[in-house]
């Protein structure tokens, strides 16, 4: 296995714990996760709104649902979540690009997830880690999918 399997493997597995450890705020401005336990005293809650871009995203790629959200104790515990398909009749790598900007309108980061290997009946799960130590800076995202 290579290294981003492993990468998107950790991920994913964070994904699956993060309702269990804090909340966070989703795509409609309502608060996601479980929250209310000792854990979610510490972490903030911020109300991030996010754009897919679907002018700038390919064709035959259509993002279901996103969300910028606490994903747990990791080196980077925020990210946007969600997923991802393509319409193509072949199997396809999506990859997921998110800028991250400030109320000044300035992308402040940038990443991406890419997920290999889906078919066209299938959805995809993506995590596009926040890579900064200030979530709090982040007051929108915008966000890209490409069907390669």
């Amino acid at each position: 296995m290579n290294r981003r399997a492993y990468v998107a493997l950790g991920t994913t597995a964070l994904a699956a714990l993060s309702g269990c450890v804090g909340s966070s705020t989703g795509e409609d401005g309502g608060e996601a996760g479980a929250g209310g336990d000792a854990a979610s005293d510490d972490v903030p809650e911020l109300d991030v709104g996010g754009e897919h871009l679907a002018d700038l995203s390919h064709p035959d790629a259509e993002l279901a649902t996103h969300a910028f959200e606490y994903v747990g104790e990791s080196t980077q515990p925020w990210a946007v979540v969600g997923t991802a398909s393509h319409t193509q009749e072949a199997r396809a790598d999506l990859q997921v690009s998110v800028n991250f900007i400030d109320e000044g309108n300035t992308i402040i980061r940038d990443s991406y997830d890419l997920i290999t290997d889906v078919a066209s009946d299938q959805s995809a799960e993506f995590i596009v880690e926040y890579a900064g130590d200030d979530p709090e800076r982040v007051s929108k995202y915008e966000i890209v999918v490409d069907v390669r």
